[in-house]
């Protein structure tokens, strides 16, 4: 079992930097899981492919992609080596375990690009019993990021290399530091409230300046910032697992009263704004 329940994650920035190289230089996504298979690092904020949207939301195979990826996590555990492998959608995948003096700190995930043009025929049939048009998913796939065997093979060499140096200057640390572990579950389970510096300060019985210093120190960024990212990676999260939801319903959820407000805050930090995402992503 990969379980990491009240662990807090520290990343130095500029494994930051190093996702989001990548990500420009191939169009993969690239992210880190967590133990428990929590996505917590994302190259560029960039969301799951629309293929995969439509997979997952669309053709309903979304809880298949969550047991494929913990499937293929846990044999990369097991094995603490790189497993690549082609998912049941026809995509390209790869997925390397990140180990410190044999303890398991998570996964860097890299995907989905393709090796062919050819959509599985599965997912066709798929489409014509759920009576949906086979050209969108099709469309979709093409659309894909797409390498051949031996592009493939050294952005899987490279994968490995990153992968390695991550380790090496032990970019990736977890605390179990009690108080931030609990501000990060109250503000998880209150992502829809606005919580205040003052607030955290009276739940842990720290002043302001301690909780600053603490969030500086481990997240290279202050409480309001780290605040904001935590709200759009559930706003991330709200559009691609519930598409049918406005903007405005999202800014809702998230304690925004002016989905406006919500709009701007969302393309200051993501540099593109809610609904190009949910055009360019998910619809």
């Amino acid at each position: 079992m990969l379980k990491s329940k009240g662990i807090v994650f520290l990343f130095k920035k500029e494994i930051q930097e190093i996702f989001d190289s990548f990500t420009a230089c191939f169009n993969i996504r690239i992210n880190y899981f967590s133990p428990d298979i929590r996505e917590l690092k994302v190259g560029l904020h960039k969301p799951v492919c629309s293929y995969c949207a439509i997979i997952q939301n669309k053709l309903g195979m979304k809880e298949l992609c969550i047991q494929s990826d913990k499937k293929r996590c846990e044999e990369a555990s097991e094995k603490k080596e790189l497993v690549s492998y082609t998912c049941h959608a026809g995509l390209h995948e790869a997925i390397h375990p990140v180990f410190f003096e044999d303890n398991l700190l998570g996964f860097v995930v890299i995907g989905q690009f393709r090796n062919t043009e050819i959509i599985p025929s599965h997912i066709i049939e798929t489409c014509l019993k759920k009576d949906i048009n086979e050209n969108k998913p099709t469309k979709a796939f093409m659309k894909v990021p797409q390498y051949g065997e031996k592009q493939t093979q050294n952005i899987l060499n490279l994968f490995k290399i990153l992968v390695k140096y991550i380790v090496s200057q032990q970019m990736i640390a977890r605390k179990g530091n009690m108080i931030l572990n609990t501000i990060i579950h109250h503000i998880e389970e209150n992502i829809n409230k606005q919580i205040t510096l003052s607030d955290i300060s009276r739940l842990v019985g720290k002043s302001n300046s301690y909780i600053s210093h603490l969030f500086k120190k481990n997240f290279d960024k202050g409480f309001g910032k780290m605040f904001i990212e935590m709200k759009l990676n559930k706003a991330d999260e709200f559009f691609r697992i519930m598409p049918d939801l406005t903007i405005a319903e999202v800014a809702y959820k998230l304690g925004y009263e002016n989905p406006l407000y919500f709009s701007r805050i969302y393309k200051k930090y993501r540099k593109i704004s809610p609904k190009e995402f949910k055009t360019k992503y998910v619809e």
